[in-house]
């Protein structure tokens, strides 16, 4: 898992630096400029952080082997992606993605890559919070190519999510193509935006 945070910052910097530069003016010259400086408006940068995380495949015995279930290509975006065909309601194949809680005044969404290719289910999706609790969300895939925001700042959502994840028994039926990217990042979560 890859995190980027980069903190608030607000126009102070560039105040600091300006006075540093004009020090050379002498002290009344100086206290003159920053007292100017300190009438400019105030600049806030609100930064964006990325989490990235992994799928976690799993295939139930009684339905074979992943190598019989889980199919693997590159698609039209050039990401490794994967799908498995739609199993009316016996579970066969499973995806989950682990995500640590966040808070639902963190400002944050979630997205999910849907592969450009491969990929033609409407897609249920389970969104888990730490409750235990399941939301679920459609992504009509046919429709969609590359990442899809899924959640956007969870303010409706009473606890954090904490766990995604879709699966072949979800009611549709051959040949009806469940698609995942299958890398670090096929889900991912975005603050600031």
């Amino acid at each position: 898992m890859l995190v980027t945070h980069v903190p608030r910052t607000r126009g102070l910097l560039a105040r600091t630096a300006t006075a540093r530069a004009l020090g050379a003016v002498g002290p009344t010259a100086l206290g003159l400029l920053v007292a100017a400086a300190s009438l400019l408006p105030l600049v806030t940068v609100t930064p964006t952080a990325h989490a990235f995380f992994d799928p976690n495949v799993t295939v139930n015995p009684a339905c074979g082997t992943a190598g019989d279930n889980v199919f693997q290509f590159i698609d039209e975006n050039g990401n490794p992606s994967a799908f498995t065909y739609a199993n009316g309601s016996q579970y066969c194949v499973r995806v989950d993605w682990d995500i640590p809680p966040l808070p639902k005044d963190a400002g944050c969404g979630i997205t999910f890559y849907v592969p450009n290719g491969n990929a033609t289910d409407d897609l249920p999706i389970g969104l888990i919070d730490t409750a235990g609790r399941k939301t679920i969300v459609h992504v009509k895939e046919v429709d969609v190519a590359g990442p899809v925001v899924i959640l956007d700042k969870p303010e409706g959502v009473d606890n954090p999510i904490a766990h995604i994840n879709i699966g072949d028994n979800n009611g549709e039926s051959y040949p009806s193509q469940i698609g995942w990217g299958d890398f670090p990042g096929s889900v991912s979560i975005v603050c600031g935006h």
